[in-house]
């Protein structure tokens, strides 16, 4: 159920975060607040992706050209398959990252000693975070060609039109004046760019995260007495408090 609020609201989260920067300094601590922050920018993209591929799904049930409709219908299944998949990823990696720090304060309450650097450790989030970026990158190469499909056929349809409209024209002995300049974009056409720049946002952010684990990996580890932080004088070995008592 936990899964359904983002990250970094969930309440075990926030209790970790501000145990650990009251008590020690690490300089990981800030980068995983941010890493979690795009977990859940991630999860809201993908959320906005497989709503406009609904919003796709019922634009193409009305599309008369059935040539162009059936084209579309492909790409529909070419970019659902993937972006259900990006989904599936995202919540791999909240899940594992909430179970861990839920492992964590568990650890804590008992006087376990934690290393910080374990934080994702075994978490296979880069691995997930690779998979991510190949789906995003398939479905946006399946939107680059669904555009340019969808291009050649409204430039084929005007031009049909254009050409109706000339040959009426000459029959009634009236001037034929051609508009130019004029790029009318048609709402297939602003759904599957707005599909496109998501997909692509979602490309540079998993680059964005991939680079930021290997740069937490890099980072000199450093172990944490939870005990000695909190008690330095005394080191009496008192748990953590419960939140809130």
């Amino acid at each position: 159920m936990s899964l359904e609020i983002p990250l970094g609201e969930q309440e075990h989260l926030k209790e970790f975060f501000e145990l650990a920067e009251q008590h020690f300094r690490d300089d990981r601590l800030k980068s995983y607040e941010t890493f979690i922050q795009y977990v859940d920018s991630m999860e809201q993209q993908c959320a906005d992706m497989r709503e406009e591929i609904g919003y796709l799904k019922e634009q193409l049930q009305d599309m008369a050209n059935n040539r162009l409709k059936s084209k579309l219908e492909t790409l529909f299944v070419s970019i659902q398959e993937p972006i259900y998949e990006v989904g599936s990823k995202i919540k791999d990696i909240k899940t594992g990252i909430s179970g861990r720090v839920k492992e964590i304060l568990a650890g804590s309450r008992q006087g376990k000693n934690f290393a910080i650097a374990r934080l994702f450790e075994g978490l296979q989030i880069k691995e997930h975070l690779e998979s991510v970026r190949g789906y995003v990158k398939k479905a946006n190469q399946t939107l680059e060609v669904g555009l340019k499909e969808l291009d050649q056929a409204e430039r084929k349809m005007e031009e049909a039109k254009i050409q109706k409209k000339e040959a009426i024209a000459i029959l009634r002995g009236k001037e034929i004046k051609r508009e130019k300049g004029k790029d009318r974009k048609g709402i297939l056409q602003k759904t599957l760019l707005y599909m496109k720049g998501l997909c692509e946002g979602m490309e540079q952010r998993s680059e964005r995260m991939i680079q930021m684990i290997e740069n937490i990996g890099n980072m000199p580890s450093q172990k944490v007495n939870w005990q000695e932080r909190i008690h330095p004088k005394t080191n009496e070995g008192q748990p953590f408090p419960e939140r809130g008592k």
